[in-house]
């Protein structure tokens, strides 16, 4: 079975051009130690996990970013350390240059987003999946829930496969409509990848790719992305 949309958007291009400073600053009620916030982003490719403390809610992150970047902000209440996190308490966002302010009174989870564009785009898009990703975690909890013996089903499989392929149709469909209404968009270029699935087909995906703004295309992370659909078409052209 496929994994929720949010699990999927690890693969996100990533982009090194011009640096400029951003600021994530935020408070989340009246949280203070043992809990911490991590920032768990990409840099040159490689994924770095930044901690901050939390003092009565507050937080702040400091650095610098050429193209907004896809990070998660994850809270440990408990300050046991990433891995011994059973629930996380997350939200994923967009780091871009500029100063983002996080507010919630209870979890980053449930936290609104101020001064950044690309996080308003990304957070309208949820909105639009939001039916899309219950369905898929839905889904998710009926296999867990399970017995093995039904598991072992053949025909219990084959529905869940069937309600699975329908699900990212619909998910697709809504992504490919994102994409098409906003052409300016990082998270439009970000979501391609989610659009072309595990098997990406160069020749579908590139002119969606083209109906991108030239200050998208034009980007570090637009000109990775393009530079991997040459690779997939010249892949494809050895393989016959």
């Amino acid at each position: 079975m496929k994994n929720p949309l949010l699990l999927l958007f690890c693969t996100l291009p990533v982009a090194m051009f011009a640096q400029q400073s951003y600021t994530l600053t935020g408070k989340i009620g009246e949280l203070n130690a043992p809990a911490k916030i991590y920032l768990q982003h990409q840099v040159d490719k490689k994924m770095v996990i930044d901690t901050a403390k939390l003092v009565r809610g507050s937080f702040t992150f400091k650095g610098t970013v050429g193209d907004p970047e896809y990070a998660r902000l994850v809270i440990d209440h408990e300050g046991k350390g990433l891995q011994a996190i059973r629930q996380p308490d997350l939200k994923t966002i967009f780091v871009e240059s500029g100063t983002i302010t996080f507010q919630s009174k209870d979890s980053i989870a449930n936290a609104s987003i101020s001064g950044s564009k690309t996080n308003s785009e990304y957070q309208s898009l949820l909105k639009l999946l939001d039916p899309v990703i219950r369905a898929q975690k839905a889904l998710s909890a009926e296999y867990q829930a399970a017995p093995q013996s039904k598991r072992e089903s053949k025909e219990f499989m084959a529905d869940l496969e069937k309600r699975d392929d329908a699900i990212t149709a619909e998910q697709n469909k809504i992504l490919a409509s994102f994409i098409k209404a906003n052409p300016g968009s990082f998270v439009s270029l970000a979501m391609l990848n989610n659009l072309a699935g595990a098997t990406p087909n160069p020749n579908e995906m590139e002119p969606i790719f083209n109906q991108l703004s030239d200050n998208i295309k034009n980007s570090k992370a637009g000109q990775e992305y393009a530079k991997g659909l040459m690779q997939l078409k010249a892949t494809a052209i050895g393989s016959i």
